[in-house]
């Protein structure tokens, strides 16, 4: 096959963070950074798996593993620090195309240690590219919505300019980062045993 679409990788993504916070929702009425890490993976792989019939998706492969058979020296950081939380491979060629690391927020401490992870396999040709995906969520105040769109794009367009200078120092340039956003959503969680809840955006 040839290169994986990525429109189709994003949105089915997209759909397994949506179905991770709908269930969130529904089982414990929290909110999905509130749950395990695993728990929004395991949902964008189950998303995933709808979209491939000859192709195949791993978990937890360790960056000398997606590699193969390349030769050179896998960065010092990344040599016991960490797996690539999915893959996906072609059957035809045997070949990793695409990992993707997960994170429940994205202003988690430990984002920029995946996304060098994801760039240094990029950069050796190992990738033909390489996702982080990751949730941010804004409380709503009583009146308006209006003051946590702003802080969510203010932080999105801060983390966007914070990993374009990460990939341009760690790949001398070579790499471009793109970032794909879903609509944003509000979500309703009962709170407190008067009935009174909290609305949040994300």
């Amino acid at each position: 096959m040839g290169r994986m679409s990525e429109e189709k990788i994003f949105n089915s993504i997209l759909k397994g963070i949506e179905n991770a916070q709908r269930d969130c929702n529904t089982g414990s009425n929290s909110l999905l950074r509130q749950a395990p890490e695993y728990f929004t993976t395991v949902n964008i792989y189950q998303s995933l798996l709808e979209l491939f019939e000859t192709d195949f998706l791993g978990s937890e492969m360790k960056p000398k593993d997606i590699r193969g058979k390349k030769r050179g020296r896998i960065a010092k950081g990344l040599r016991c620090n960490g797996r690539c939380d999915l893959v996906l491979w072609s059957a035809k060629s045997d070949k990793v195309s695409v990992a993707i690391e997960v994170k429940k927020d994205v202003q988690s401490c430990y984002l920029n240690d995946d996304i060098e992870r994801l760039i240094h396999l990029v950069k050796n040709d190992s990738l033909d590219y390489a996702i982080s995906a990751s949730v941010i969520y804004q409380k709503l105040g009583p009146s308006s919505n209006k003051n946590a769109r702003d802080k969510i794009e203010c932080i999105l367009n801060d983390k966007k300019t914070e990993v374009e200078r990460l990939a341009i120092r760690k790949s001398n340039g070579i790499l471009r980062v793109k970032m794909i956003r879903n609509n944003l959503h509000e979500i309703q969680l009962n709170k407190y045993e008067d009935g009174s809840f909290e609305n949040w955006l994300w």
